[in-house]
């Protein structure tokens, strides 16, 4: 039994471990930084989701579906998607016919300049 060498792979052992441990401390700081800025982003993506506000049922009644949806974008005051554009028609008390006719309609909208379209699949008056 040699003492010295015992010690001297014992010495190997802890360096390589307090090595490690660096390593997972700054794997485990790089993690938390990340998941606080997705928090952030998620806490204002949701924050502008909810601002996505619909008008009142009054507002929507009676008037052409083009101007609903207008009016609607209007109201949001960011762009939206399709999806949204529909959610806020129903909000408003407007029973639409479907995804499908919104989408065409929004382009019968963006060919006459009367709505734009800020990125893909996002609309915006």
């Amino acid at each position: 039994m040699n003492f010295k060498d015992d010690v001297a792979r014992l010495d190997e052992e802890i360096d390589a471990l307090e090595n490690e441990l660096i390593q997972g401390k700054a794997r485990l700081a790089g993690l938390v930084a990340q998941r606080a800025s997705l928090s952030k982003d998620l806490a204002a993506y949701s924050d502008q989701q909810q601002r996505v506000a619909a008008p009142t049922v009054t507002e929507l009644n009676g008037i052409p579906r083009t101007d609903a949806i207008v009016e609607v974008l209007r109201a949001a005051g960011t762009p939206m998607s399709i999806r949204q554009v529909w959610d806020g028609l129903k909000a408003g008390g407007r029973d639409e016919q479907g995804y499908q006719v919104i989408a065409s309609t929004l382009n019968l909208l963006l060919q006459s300049s009367r709505v734009t379209r800020p990125s893909r699949g996002r609309y915006a008056a």
